[in-house]
């Protein structure tokens, strides 16, 4: 009974992030936290853009809340929205720019794209980076053009754990493209890397007269 409980609060909390994510698309949404309360629903933005989420005086929030009381008859939503304090080393801005960046230049630019974020990823602090564009480009052929810069694990429980990914899917008049980002946080610590103590020797000689 506690099992199907857990399950239906953690479907539901998907529904609601996934139906947030594409009503209000074009804000960059990274993810959406649901919290419960004796007296309510707290949920929480996090965003590239928040002032489209936000609006005049809030007049955004009160749609999304009134929103969210009618399809999922949830009580007292509060909206809390905050924008993504480091949006390059963030696997869902990177994937949602890429996206606007082709629906701007075109699936011609897709090097100068694939480039252009890998840099910024880097240039903020990123450990290792890769951007795949996958889709009919240049011609009419399909491709996987892969964009790499610093380390990544490939396998293992680092990969599972460690990397931050995002898919994100763009359409144009020919065809779909898909683009996939993988990141690689500079705070990340791999399991061979470890760190050596510097023991004063006077220290130790001093533990051992009190002993």
């Amino acid at each position: 009974m506690i099992e199907k409980k857990f399950i239906k609060k953690n479907v539901e909390n998907l529904m609601i992030e996934s139906y947030i994510k594409k009503k209000w698309k074009d804000a960059g949404i990274s993810k959406v936290e649901v919290f419960r309360t004796p007296l309510g629903y707290k949920i929480t933005i996090w965003a590239l853009r928040t002032g489209i989420l936000s609006g005049r005086e809030g007049e955004t929030l009160t749609q999304i809340a009134e929103d969210l009381k009618k399809k999922f008859n949830i009580e007292n939503p509060v909206i809390e929205v905050k924008r993504v304090e480091n949006p390059f080393l963030d696997p869902n801005i990177v994937a949602f720019l890429a996206v606007k960046y082709f629906e701007k230049y075109g699936r011609l630019r897709f090097k100068a794209i694939g480039y252009n974020l890998l840099r910024r990823v880097m240039e903020a602090g990123a450990r290792g980076a890769e951007i795949y564009i996958s889709g009919p480009i240049p011609g009419d052929l399909h491709h996987t053009w892969p964009f790499r810069a610093g380390y990544l694990p490939k396998s293992g429980e680092s990969h599972k754990t460690l990397i931050k990914s995002a898919i994100e899917q763009v359409r144009t008049p020919r065809s779909a493209i898909g683009i996939k980002v993988f990141i690689l946080p500079p705070d990340a610590k791999m399991p061979d890397e470890v760190d050596f103590i510097t023991i004063e020797e006077n220290e130790g000689e001093g533990a051992k007269e009190e002993k």
